[in-house]
């Protein structure tokens, strides 16, 4: 309350009243976090910065009426006791300051009514919108993507708002139907603003559709900023059916080019040791661990067909499997594994590890010819398994599978160097997805776990090189 009265007895301050020193401590003491989200990342959230992002500067400048040019020294002086003050519950007046004059900056809660206006060129028949243009009933989205994201017809959404919800699917392994529910119910404030008294005609009630369209649209609007090109889609149709073409594009991709990580490696998961001459030479691994997870699909191979029914196990085409043995493990291990590294970019690893490898390696030695990729590749059983699920009597993973055979595994400490549990502690993480993924078509499902484990890589390799294990790619 001192700085208040600082401002009073400074002259220059003579045109401020009391009323708008107060209001102005009180709305600006509300938006906090808006206000640090804009500051540079070196500037502490838990001082007040020395300058407030224009937006904000212009909102409180018409909320207050304290002339624009006075603001930042009004901030100066009083900036200190905002950022210590707990945020005030605010009156009906003031909640109607940030509906008359926080809106149009950007500043508010919950749903806010919007105009959004399109234009239209005779000349090349082409209908800008917000987000996108369309031309010859095709959709072209603007590349660097904006603040705010049509999602629907009379719908957006901040891009902060919709990066809360894919985090809350990566971390916490939250529905779209569940992000609604909690936007609604926490975020919304629809209970509080009666947007029909107002003749508005549109709803403010956040559903699924909504939450998984903007999921889609956000995603491949990355993908296409990463790759320097525009989305397109059909602007006619249905919403449901309009990005479909885009997203199984973008599966065709991973399938043919895998994830980004696929060159990765790092201190963690790659040993360099030297040899004898002095000369230096890499061991990475690969842990592998089993997991049933997957939308329904005729079972031979990479078949593309959809089946008659869903309790069908083949498609009409291959049909005559249906009497064949589907117990296939070991080599179907043995088979996705080579596959998976042998894509561009990947490189073939020096070791595998799996929690039955001696049955696959069993495998590989029977047919040396079927199995010639596995001739050069270390097949061990991951420590804990090795002690205490395989017996001392089983003699061929005694002689062939034995972790400790292979020093390239243990670290200058005389402790394994690689963590070979990583692979179940991973499926942990993905088998969370099973009930949000159950009842999606192949397509949606391929590319939301497709997402997933593309933002969790990511979200590793940063955790890698903050503690300093020099995430990189291998070089060719």
């Amino acid at each position: 309350m001192a700085d208040m009265f600082t401002l009073g007895r400074d002259e220059s301050f003579a045109s401020i009243s009391f009323t708008q020193m107060i209001a102005f401590t009180r709305l600006l003491s509300v938006i906090k976090p808006d206000i640090s989200l804009c500051q540079p990342i070196n500037i502490s959230i838990d001082e007040a910065p020395d300058f407030l992002p224009p937006s904000i500067s212009a909102f409180v400048s018409e909320a207050t009426g304290i002339p624009p040019e006075q603001v930042p020294a009004c901030w100066s002086v009083l900036k200190d006791e905002i950022w210590s003050a707990s945020g005030p519950e605010l009156s009906t007046e003031e909640r109607e300051l940030f509906k008359v004059h926080g809106w149009k900056h950007g500043i508010s809660w919950g749903v806010a009514p919007v105009w959004s206006t399109h234009l239209y060129f005779l000349d090349c028949l082409t209908n800008y919108h917000h987000n996108f243009l369309v031309q010859d009933r095709v959709r072209t989205y603007y590349g660097d993507t904006l603040q705010y994201i049509q999602i629907g017809e009379h719908q957006f959404a901040e891009r902060k708002l919709i990066g809360l919800w894919i985090s809350s699917m990566l971390l916490g392994w939250t529905s779209a139907t569940n992000c609604s529910r909690m936007y609604d119910m926490a975020l919304s404030e629809q209970q509080e603003q009666d947007f029909s008294a107002a003749s508005w005609q549109f709803g403010c009630v956040l559903t699924t559709d909504n939450v998984w369209d903007v999921f889609v649209i956000l995603t491949l609007l990355d993908y296409n900023d990463c790759k320097d090109t525009c989305l397109q889609v059909p602007h006619t149709g249905s919403q449901r059916n309009r990005f479909t073409g885009a997203m199984r594009e973008r599966n065709t991709e991973v399938i043919r080019e895998w994830q980004d990580e696929i060159a990765h490696c790092c201190n963690k998961c790659m040993h360099t040791l030297v040899r004898d001459d002095g000369t230096e030479y890499d061991v990475q691994i690969v842990v592998g661990d089993g997991l049933a997870i997957g939308h329904i699909r005729c079972q031979e191979g990479h078949c593309m067909h959809e089946l008659d029914k869903n309790t069908d196990r083949f498609c009409s085409t291959h049909k005559a499997l249906d009497d064949i043995c589907s117990i296939r493990l070991y080599p179907t291990v043995l088979l996705h594994t080579e596959k998976t590294f042998s894509v561009p970019r990947a490189f073939k690893p020096e070791h595998f590890i799996y929690d039955t490898n001696c049955d696959a390696k069993q495998q590989v030695m029977a047919h040396p010819e079927q199995w010639s990729w596995w001739q050069d590749v270390g097949m061990t059983v991951d420590i804990f398994h090795f002690l205490h699920k395989h017996k001392i009597s089983h003699t061929f993973c005694q002689e062939h599978c034995n972790p400790a055979d292979h020093p390239e595994l243990m670290g200058p400490d005389g402790k394994w160097f690689f963590n070979t549990s990583i692979a179940e502690q991973t499926n942990v993480w993905l088998g969370g997805y099973h009930s949000m993924c159950r009842e999606m078509l192949p397509v949606r499902y391929n590319f939301f776990l497709d997402e997933m484990i593309r933002l969790r890589n990511r979200m590793v390799v940063v955790k890698l090189a903050q503690e300093g294990h020099n995430p990189r790619y291998k070089s060719s």
